[in-house]
């Protein structure tokens, strides 16, 4: 019985160590690592992305300083018509991820690296196989 009670008040006291911090913010909010400024990620990003049925996709992502998105995408010989998605995002070390209304943040997920945001697969992990040094959206410098 004193076993069962020892059990019950540890339970309890872990239970009541929630972190009520308020600068915690839901997944939907901006998220900012430790030392990684975003004025480096804000800016333009244009590339083609492989496609299955097409030619690629010809991809333009804006990542705004309020952590506000714009993605066009245009699927290579076909209408021609630009697909666009608003949203926000997140940053969360060095993985960006997309919040829209027509999208989920696990399809598009980007790994920042040097100027470049790589697309990533459905579990956050870099692309591999023939096409994967395609997955890239280099910045736009003006």
């Amino acid at each position: 019985m004193r076993v069962f009670i020892g059990i019950v008040l540890v339970a309890l006291g872990l239970s009541s160590c929630k972190n009520t911090d308020s600068s915690k913010q839901s997944s939907h909010e901006k998220v900012v690592s430790k030392g990684f400024y975003n004025d480096s990620i804000k800016g333009l990003y244009i590339g083609t992305l492989p496609c299955a049925d097409c030619l690629g996709i010809k991809t333009e992502l804006h990542l705004k300083e309020d952590y506000s998105f714009t993605l066009n995408k245009v699927y290579l010989e076909t209408s021609g018509s630009v697909f666009t998605v608003v949203g926000n995002y997140t940053i969360k070390q060095d993985t960006i991820k997309l919040y829209g209304n027509t999208i989920t943040p696990d399809t598009h997920q980007y790994l920042y690296l040097k100027d470049t945001l790589i697309k990533l697969n459905l579990k956050g992990e870099r692309i591999k196989g023939m096409l994967s040094q395609k997955y890239k959206l280099p910045k736009k410098n003006f």
